[in-house]
């Protein structure tokens, strides 16, 4: 049977076989050393998604599960125009999350918030020098925009959100998954409020 424990297993496998192939990766583009960054992330990102998105759709294929029954029906025009404005509006919740987290937190661990916070956040994950930039950019921008959207969405809404619901009831399951699902990003309260909101 599908279960949530299944899953986040199959993601854990996912971070395994992600660094395994990064290094051999590595190897075979003579970047053993770490000095190339942008290639060595891209790697590292598509094998991760696509690695435990293999492993997901094997965990439904054994549970006799297709991909759409995790979902419910589509969205339709109506309700497209009806919600048109929700992520203009979740924009500014996470904003907001993001200052109410760490501006006071900032006062406490100035030096946790400045690397973790600000720096990582404005370092861009494009190369724009260096061996096999190009290629490295592309493979990032599969990553996070086309694999990482559907992969966490499998993942977090799909399988840990409707088993969980069924285990603990729904108010629960939500609380969960978005927790676990913001615990993943740097801002915690916006992504907590993004994930459970896409009921």
């Amino acid at each position: 049977s599908l279960t949530g424990r299944a899953a986040l297993g199959r993601m854990l496998l996912g971070v395994l076989g992600a660094v395994v192939l990064t290094i051999i990766g590595m190897l075979a583009f003579g970047l053993a050393k770490g000095t190339e960054t942008s290639l060595s992330l891209g790697i590292l990102g598509v094998s991760f998604y696509g690695f435990t998105a293999f492993l997901l759709f094997r965990l439904l294929k054994r549970a006799r599960l297709k991909p759409a029954m995790l979902f419910g029906r589509s969205i339709n025009w109506p309700d497209f125009r009806r919600y048109i404005g929700l992520p203009i509006m979740l924009f500014g919740v996470s904003l907001l999350g993001y200052y109410s987290l760490y501006l006071p937190l900032s006062y406490v661990l100035p030096r946790v918030v400045e690397t973790y916070a600000i720096r990582a956040q404005n370092q861009t994950r494009l190369d724009y020098t260096g061996y096999g930039h190009t290629l490295g950019n592309v493979l990032t921008m599969i990553s996070m925009v086309v694999l990482a959207p559907i992969v966490e969405e499998y993942l977090f809404r799909g399988i840990l959100l409707t088993r969980w619901s069924k285990k603990w009831g729904t108010p629960t399951a939500i609380v969960v998954s978005s927790a676990i699902f913001a615990v993943l990003h740097v801002e915690i309260i916006g992504h907590i409020d993004r994930k459970s909101t896409r009921l």
